[in-house]
């Protein structure tokens, strides 16, 4: 029992660590300072085993209490002394994630456009409400499977400052996209396809994104140019 908590110390530090290392393994960083990447890790699991062995030779009761306590300090040093975390990673990937969960997409809607003989063009638009001030990345929708994917362009002559990295979005606030969508002579089958629309908020390491789909089934009976609305979703 009491060989399981460093063991299980250790564990948990080395997935504490693994960013770091990750970081370090990338060009072989790791082999030239390999206390810059791999210090903490070798203070923690130097520490947790001191730590196991002292509570065994001295303490006369209550050992596992008392090392379980030394264990998750050590951890929280770990913690703090990292410039950056597994945990921490995940902890924010988290909230940022539960942050573009509470966007909202409002109606949308679907206009037929001319095109040429056994082709299909089609504008979508649709607005997005942002629930916090920030920038956030709207990539073009597309339809279709992995592999097998038809990316939408944006119509540029509405709103491009959107697309605009340095763009700020206001909370609360409903913003319009267009996009335009040109099968060519891919077969969609418009019934069960959605349009997928890709939100991130950053181009960083860690960038956090969603997924929003908008069905497309309007589609199907549209036989000419027109909006067709489409359930809002949030």
């Amino acid at each position: 029992m009491m060989t399981l908590i460093p063991l299980i110390g250790t564990v948990l530090a080395l997935v504490q660590n693994l960013i770091v290392l990750t970081l370090g393994m990338k060009e072989g960083a790791i082999w030239y300072a390999p206390l810059g990447f791999g210090g903490v890790l070798l203070a923690e699991c130097a520490t947790l085993w001191a730590a196991y062995i002292c509570t065994r030779r001295f303490m006369r009761s209550r050992q596992a209490l008392i090392l379980a306590g030394s264990t998750l300090a050590i951890l929280v040093f770990g913690e703090i002394a990292l410039p950056v975390s597994t945990f921490k990673v995940l902890a924010q990937k988290a909230r940022r994630e539960r942050a573009l969960d509470r966007i909202q997409r409002g109606e949308a809607r679907i206009e037929i456009q001319p095109s040429a003989p056994g082709r299909r063009r089609f504008a979508l638009a649709y607005t997005l409400t942002f629930p916090k001030v920030g920038h956030y990345l709207t990539f073009p929708a597309y339809i279709g499977p992995p592999g097998n994917r038809i990316f939408g362009d944006y119509d540029m002559k509405s709103h491009p400052e959107y697309h605009n990295e340095a763009f700020v979005f206001d909370a609360r606030k409903p913003y319009s996209f267009t996009v335009v969508f040109e099968t060519g002579d891919t077969k969609v089958d418009f019934s069960r396809e959605s349009a997928n629309i890709d939100v991130c908020d950053g181009k960083d390491a860690f960038m956090a994104c969603r997924i929003i789909p908008i069905h497309l089934d309007a589609l199907r009976d549209a036989a000419g140019p027109g909006p067709t609305p489409d359930r809002p979703v949030k």
